[in-house]
């Protein structure tokens, strides 16, 4: 249970991380006006089509011997139902780039590891991240 301990404190981080990155790099690009930014209406639309945002999940490896990789799951609410958001990872890999978010969603991750067995372990804490709007 420890090690999923060091993947939640990780995963949240970068998560957290990932986000304020991307918004320093939104505010530093926009042109301030001297007046209030006007809200955006927004227009429905049938189907709507992933921001140009991403999420990054990292992870502190495992270091159990025994192991095939990893998985990422997401969920729109807290606690899941988790959907696979990746295949299996190799062993060396410590980072997933979710790039089919929507702008102004919450999300809910967590982690599990496979094993050579093909025994996939409990997920690791859950994190939650809300992509901006813009």
């Amino acid at each position: 249970m420890a090690r999923f301990e060091n993947v939640k404190a990780t995963l949240l981080l970068t998560v957290l991380a990932s986000l304020l990155f991307m918004f320093g790099c939104m505010q530093n690009n926009s042109t301030t006006t001297g007046g209030p930014t006007p809200t955006p209406t927004p227009t429905p639309t049938p189907t709507p089509q992933p921001s140009a945002h991403s999420v990054n999940v990292l992870w502190d490896p495992s270091p159990s011997t025994n192991l095939q990789g990893y998985k990422v799951y997401r969920s729109q609410v807290s606690g899941g139902p988790y959907s696979s958001i990746s295949g299996v990872l190799g062993a060396s890999t410590s980072q997933f780039a979710d790039t089919t978010v929507f702008s102004g969603q919450q999300y809910f991750y967590v982690v599990t590891t496979i094993g050579v067995n093909g025994l996939e372990s409990g997920p690791s804490t859950e994190v939650s991240v809300t992509v901006p709007t813009s």
